[in-house]
């Protein structure tokens, strides 16, 4: 057994397109995100971080981008572009768990995002606020590399059609 450490998402295939449709979007001036971090378009137009939230996909739990540049500090003004990735139904990711291991039970089951100091993860003792859907563990693909006992453990998600068609607020 071991304790992996948490990073962001790792974009790992999609079954109809081969690359994700990358574009520049306006960021909200007091927004900080990293390179993998699962953002929301509010709104108002503009990319803010995502969040844990408590409504499966709706408002502030809706995820619609995949962040490919840093904003490491708030940048003030609503007038700067990054790069991001659309999320699409059909993309899957390589994520950590929260804080615990990942069963062969959790494969085709729905969990929440979590998302604490600027990294994703999967929160499985949360099914109430869903947002991705376990499509199996790493440690089936990677036995080497990964074991079922290990803590913080990776497992490859897609997003629930939900959680990307959510109502935008701000």
């Amino acid at each position: 057994m071991a304790t992996k450490i948490a990073k962001n998402p790792v974009y790992y295939q999609s079954q109809v397109r081969p690359n994700m449709d990358i574009s520049s979007w306006l960021v909200d001036g007091a927004a900080t995100f990293v390179t993998g971090e699962l953002c929301r378009i509010a709104s108002d137009g503009l990319v803010y971080e995502g969040i844990t939230g408590a409504n499966s996909g709706v408002g502030d739990d809706a995820v619609h981008l995949y962040a490919l540049e840093t904003v490491e500090a708030a940048i003030g003004a609503d007038t700067t572009r990054k790069r991001f990735a659309l999320i699409n139904k059909d993309d899957q990711f390589e994520m950590n768990e929260l804080d615990g291991t990942v069963t062969e039970a959790m494969r085709g089951q729905s969990y929440a995002l979590n998302v604490t100091s600027n990294v994703c993860t999967i929160d499985t003792s949360d099914t109430t606020n869903i947002t991705f859907e376990c499509v199996q563990p790493v440690w089936r693909i990677e036995p080497l590399l990964n074991d079922s006992t290990d803590t913080l453990a990776r497992l490859i998600v897609k997003p629930l059609a939900s959680m990307l068609d959510a109502a935008k607020t701000n």
